[in-house]
């Protein structure tokens, strides 16, 4: 029950002290840019808070995380012709909760889409302050568009590679390379499933 409550008020509280304490920062530390790496719904406050000062400010988004409750961690998520559907996101992601959890989980998830929701709408009216706000892939650029965020204020900026790297010397083997977060959304499984559907492995 302990650690039921703690989160609800942790979740209620929490952002409120994130905006005093970005502001804080930025009265303390004058810059000329504010730079903030968004990776979760969690780092809307931030935003909030430094949309109440007078410095330049850049957004980095490398997934859904300032649109859906779950950064996009569930395959549910996936949606590439509207609207993300937080609700059904965080009332999927306990579906298969036993017991007690199992059967406070929908509750749980609706007070956690009204939190989301609340911070969301307070994050749309702070946009007009923000200068730009970066995408990682025109995948991702694309879902902000269709969640509401402005398409004049988003530009994407590709993860980098190395130009002068080789594989000129690499050995033909049966190895794949994957840099990243292993999940489902990124394609593992299926890189390995087609892999394993290669008549040739020899190949580079």
């Amino acid at each position: 029950k302990r650690e039921i409550i703690n989160y609800g008020l942790r979740t209620l509280f929490e952002p409120i002290k994130n905006i005093l304490i970005i502001r804080k920062f930025i009265t303390k530390h004058k810059s000329s840019l504010i730079n903030i790496i968004a990776t979760s719904y969690r780092s809307i406050p931030l935003i909030i808070g430094s949309a109440g000062s007078n410095n330049k400010i850049v957004v980095d988004v490398r997934g859904g995380g300032l649109i859906c409750p779950l950064a996009f961690s569930s395959p549910i998520c996936y949606n590439t012709k509207g609207r993300h559907n937080s609700l059904r996101c965080l009332l999927d992601q306990h579906k298969d909760k036993k017991g007690v959890i199992g059967l406070l989980s929908p509750i749980f998830s609706i007070y956690e889409y009204v939190i989301f929701k609340f911070w969301n709408y307070l994050l749309k009216k702070s946009l007009n302050k923000v200068d730009k706000i970066v995408a990682n892939s025109e995948y991702t650029k694309k879902q902000y568009i269709l969640n509401g965020f402005p398409q004049e204020k988003i530009v994407v900026i590709n993860n980098p590679i190395n130009p002068d790297l080789s594989l000129a010397n690499n050995k033909k083997e049966n190895i794949i390379s994957f840099a990243g977060v292993i999940s489902e959304s990124k394609g593992v499984w299926d890189a390995i499933n087609a892999f394993e559907l290669l008549k040739d492995k020899n190949l580079t």
